[in-house]
């Protein structure tokens, strides 16, 4: 273990390493010395991205890099590293060294890495090369890791033989760059101001392993520098001073006390990881911090902010925000019921049908007994009640006895599921379920509605999706390629399944119009790990979309993944072994 790495590196980076230097299982080993080169590569991006962002200058080549960070994959970030090192390079506004492109015959780990990687590609191309430089090991490092991602590619011997070559290589990768010992990392957790109207920012300085508190004090306020943000900061003194801000792309969560990476999400889902924790901690899918994207990338995702779109508009809450304004209580029917005050009298209703006139006249004298002010007051509720059962019974022309504002919200649901044509014929011809859906009083609807013909754009707008069940649809959704493709975005390598072990978990799948899938919904699982990768899996999936009537709908479907331990390959050693015949 080299324990300038542990105790002087970021505080990502360090924990990342202490993890893989404690595994002992070779598949696990494996497994976490792939994350440390990832979370070194996306450290090392991320700086040079940030330096690109600050300039303010760019290039239209990197920009058009750029555009993949919504959803980077391990080849993005290369991508990243290079075009952008290149550019600040020439600008000279990096902290970084043009020795990430430059071979050197000195980096012996790096030279026997790549060797062995192609090697382990291609076994019939013995490879010699005798100089490499880091860019080289890391377009190696993403071939190999994309080659034995996924089905449990890589086996227990092949993790025995690379593990070594893989890790002094890696180690030797971090070590290239200066940036680790040179500058150091921090979480500005406060910038206040003093009594002599110094800028005092509380930082949480992030070397090694450990997390120590401390300050820096500056005259003027540095615009890229904010509070909560992740920072690279350069020694001034006895103090570190925040420069180089980089977040969104290395963000520290307060209710979990740790760094997490911008990792390769579902769809436009933004995702982050914590490479040195396990389970479901590991991941973390924020709503919020879309906007931080689209202020950090500024002009370069300026008209693509819809990348980052977690959802679509929903419209079931203004159906809920409707319902406790229309029924009429005191306020509402007050004015309507006094202007018809000599027609509603005659009649005078109980509570739905008709009564006679004494009856509803009959509290009126109970009051009366006690004073003139009694009277008042009975006189004055006893309008209030009839005009508020007066309004009752003849304000809902609808035909029903009960409230509107259920028929209004329950109408549109049963719209939903009929298809489009239907649904727009039906608001053509009805008068009152259009206006009834309205988020407006029911006094105002009853007036509007008596002679101007009712919009027949409100019932698309804030009808919610359906999604048509398994049997609702007259073709069902299908999986592009086959089912079994959803294994081509599982890695079963990663989940360390005993050659025994066996276990279903599944996916509800909500497929949208084309084919897309909208969300997921993991209805039978085993444990978060699997239940995780499961979803993820189905996620990336496309369908083509399921009919009905001849048109594509939404549609749901269910999907079964099958997590199963793959036992040693002992019959090919034996085979192996047995001499040919004479």
């Amino acid at each position: 273990m080299n324990n300038r790495i542990r105790n002087e590196f970021p505080y990502p980076l360090a924990k990342a390493y202490l993890r893989a230097v404690n595994a002992d299982e070779p598949v696990e080993r494996f497994t976490l010395v792939g994350y440390l080169f990832e979370v070194t590569l996306k450290f090392i991006s991320a700086v040079s991205i940030a330096e690109y962002i600050q300039s303010r200058r760019r290039d239209e080549n990197v920009n058009r890099t750029l555009l993949g960070i919504n959803r980077p994959s391990l080849g993005n970030w290369a991508g990243f590293l290079r075009e952008t090192l290149r550019f600040d390079l020439t600008q000279k506004t990096t902290v970084l060294s043009d020795q990430y492109f430059k071979k050197n015959p000195d980096l012996k780990k790096l030279i026997a890495a790549v060797n062995a990687i192609n090697e382990y590609l291609s076994p019939d191309r013995p490879s010699s090369i005798g100089t490499a430089s880091p860019e080289m090991f890391v377009n190696s490092m993403v071939n190999y890791r994309n080659k034995t991602k996924g089905h449990g590619a890589i086996q227990k011997r092949d993790c025995v033989m690379m593990n070594p070559i893989l890790f002094d290589a890696v180690e030797e990768f971090m070590l290239s760059f200066p940036l680790f010992l040179d500058y150091e990392l921090a979480l500005v957790r406060k910038i206040e101001v003093d009594k002599r109207n110094n800028y005092v920012h509380q930082l949480e300085k992030m070397d090694g392993t450990d997390i120590i508190k401390t300050a820096y004090i500056a005259a003027q306020p540095d615009p890229n520098i904010r509070a909560g943000h992740i920072a690279l900061c350069r020694p001034e003194g006895d103090q570190i001073r925040p420069f180089l801000s980089m977040h969104p792309i290395f963000i520290f969560l307060d209710d979990k006390e740790d760094v997490y990476v911008l990792n390769e999400g579902e769809g436009a889902r933004i995702e982050y990881l914590c490479y040195h924790r396990g389970g479901r901690d590991a991941i973390y899918t924020p709503d919020e911090l879309k906007e931080d994207f689209a202020e950090f990338f500024g002009d370069i995702l300026k008209g693509k902010e819809e990348m980052f779109e977690t959802a679509p508009p929903a419209a079931p809450p203004p159906l809920r925000e409707a319902r406790p304004t229309p029924p009429p209580r005191e306020p509402a029917p007050a004015v309507p019921p006094v202007e018809k005050k000599p027609e509603a009298l005659p009649p005078q209703p109980a509570r739905v049908a008709p009564v006679p006139p004494q009856q509803a006249a009959a509290p009126a004298p109970i009051p009366a007994k006690k004073s003139s002010v009694g009277v008042l007051i009975g006189i004055v509720v006893a309008l209030v009640v009839v005009a508020a059962v007066a309004y009752v019974v003849f304000a809902p022309k609808t035909g029903e006895p009960t409230q509107t504002p259920p028929a209004a919200v329950t109408q549109p649901v049963e719209k939903t599921t009929q298809p489009a044509a239907t649904e727009k014929k039906e608001a053509v011809t009805s008068t009152t379920t259009p206006s009834a859906s309205k988020a407006v009083p029911s006094a105002k609807t009853q007036t509007s509605t008596t002679g101007q013909p009712p919009s027949t754009t409100p019932p698309p707008v804030v009808t919610p999706p359906t999604y048509f069940a398994e049997g609702g649809y007259d073709s069902p959704p299908m999986v592009v390629g086959g089912s079994n493709r959803v294994y081509d975005y599982i890695d079963m390598g990663s989940l360390h399944m005993s050659p025994s072990f066996r276990g279903t978990v599944q996916v509800r799948a909500y497929v949208n119009e084309t084919g897309g899938i909208d969300r997921t919904e993991v209805t039978q699982g085993i444990d978060p790990r699997f239940d995780g990768a499961a979803a993820n899996a189905v996620h990336q999936l496309r369908f083509t979309p399921a009919r009905k009537a001849g048109q594509a709908v939404k549609s749901q479907t269910t999907l079964s993944i099958v997590f199963q331990g793959r036992p040693e390959p002992s019959k090919k050693q034996q085979e192996e072994a047995t001499p040919p015949p004479p």
